[in-house]
């Protein structure tokens, strides 16, 4: 009986135990399938672009969680995985993705990063190529040039785009910061067309050739090339134009307009080329944006000479727009600008636009108070600061009539 009875214990015992043991391991994998960890990227100035938070069974690693659930540009080498962007949060060559650990640095490529639960994981835009860290030569005023040309292509371009509605309005502008941008390969995310309205589409469509003269050829030409329209009639047009309408004494300031699409098509004839040699007096004429215009063009034909500098004005204290434009023939003729002090503070031109047009959270300062909208003075002066940035980061002459 003492048997019987010990031995049905021991059944009950065991089917305890082992119900107990089925509890705990359901209990185990259900925390498994509800444990999480996260991920998060900011971009250049620190907005959050991309969360999200992963069940920890769902990847086998952090690189292939990116991989899928974030839009990653990625390069594969011996030493492994080198993160490019993600998100579009950056294509710069000034800067590079941190990786932070539950706050802290990380010390490892991702590939190197073990999850576990509760993890965070953020993905910072940081800048190596500073004076600090000892790479580089770009200071504070530099990264402030970075952020600032970063949202405009991330705002106020758009909105410029999106209220525009003819290819005369300043939106040439942002066509002509558009090409220079992706000439240099920067996002293509941040710098697109996507916002162009229709009435502005058909203003292109119903140009009257006929009518276009001056700095209005090249806003039509960088609009409808923007826009991948036809250009053959209006290469026939031009061509007559360059021929038997311009002169060589045409005003300075809209000749890099004029110029800039015989350049792209590939034209070239005797009058064109007498152009091209045409020694301007624009300093003389239009001051600070006459010297602008004359460097630039000169520049599209390799035609330019950094003597030009030597007379330069300095900046027009008064007027944002042509103290940004003051930037042009520096990144035009490869020369850096940031050497060149102005008045008895030593400031140069980036630190002079940036401390005086420029509010502590970085939006440019408008002209009047009732001036909210993008205009183009504001797209001078941004379009003035991405040729210096294209200078700057790739050490040869920029231009945006390119």
């Amino acid at each position: 009986m003492k048997k019987r009875i010990i031995s049905s214990f021991l059944i009950l015992f065991c089917m305890i135990f082992v119900a107990g043991c089925s509890t705990n391991d359901d209990v185990n994998k259900s925390d498994a399938n509800t444990s999480k960890y996260s991920i998060k990227v900011t971009d250049i100035d620190g907005e959050e672009i991309g969360y999200k938070e992963i069940n920890i069974n769902a990847y086998d690693t952090l690189i292939d969680a990116l991989n899928a659930e974030f839009e990653v540009v990625s390069t594969n080498s011996e030493w492994g995985t080198t993160l490019i962007s993600i998100n579009s949060s950056i294509t710069d060559p000034n800067y590079y993705l941190a990786i932070y650990e539950n706050g802290e640095y990380a010390l490892t490529g991702v590939d190197g990063l073990i999850i576990d639960a509760n993890d965070s994981f953020e993905f910072v835009v940081e800048c190596f190529n500073t004076i600090e860290s000892g790479y580089g030569t770009l200071d504070e005023y530099d990264l402030l040039v970075d952020k600032l040309i970063y949202n405009y292509a991330k705002n106020y371009m758009q909105d410029s785009l999106s209220n525009s509605n003819s290819y005369t309005d300043s939106i040439y502008w942002d066509m002509m910061s558009i090409n220079l941008m992706l000439s240099f390969s920067y996002d293509k995310n941040a710098f697109n067309t996507n916002s162009v309205t229709n009435e502005f589409i058909n203003s292109l469509n119903n140009t009257d050739f006929s009518t276009l003269d001056g700095a209005n050829i090249g806003k039509y030409y960088y609009a409808a090339s923007a826009l991948n329209l036809d250009l053959n009639e209006f290469k026939s047009f031009y061509e007559d134009y360059i021929t038997n309408t311009i002169s060589e004494e045409y005003s300075e300031w809209t000749m890099p307009f004029i110029m800039s699409p015989a350049k792209k098509l590939g034209l070239t004839s005797d009058k064109l080329n007498a152009l091209i040699n045409t020694d301007y007096l624009a300093a003389t004429t239009w001051g600070i944006d006459g010297i602008a215009w004359q460097a630039t063009s000169l520049q599209l034909f390799d035609k330019y000479n950094t003597d030009i500098l030597i007379n330069f004005p300095a900046a027009d204290y008064g007027n944002g727009a042509s103290t940004a434009l003051a930037l042009l023939p520096y990144a035009a003729l490869n020369e850096n600008v940031r050497d060149s002090k102005y008045e008895q503070n030593s400031s140069d031109l980036i630190e002079i636009l940036i401390d005086n047009y420029y509010d502590e959270e970085l939006c440019l300062l408008k002209y009047s108070k009732n001036d909210t909208a993008v205009n183009m003075s504001t797209n001078q002066i941004y379009a003035a600061l991405m040729a210096y940035k294209a200078q700057r980061d790739y050490n040869k002459a920029a231009n945006i009539f390119a």
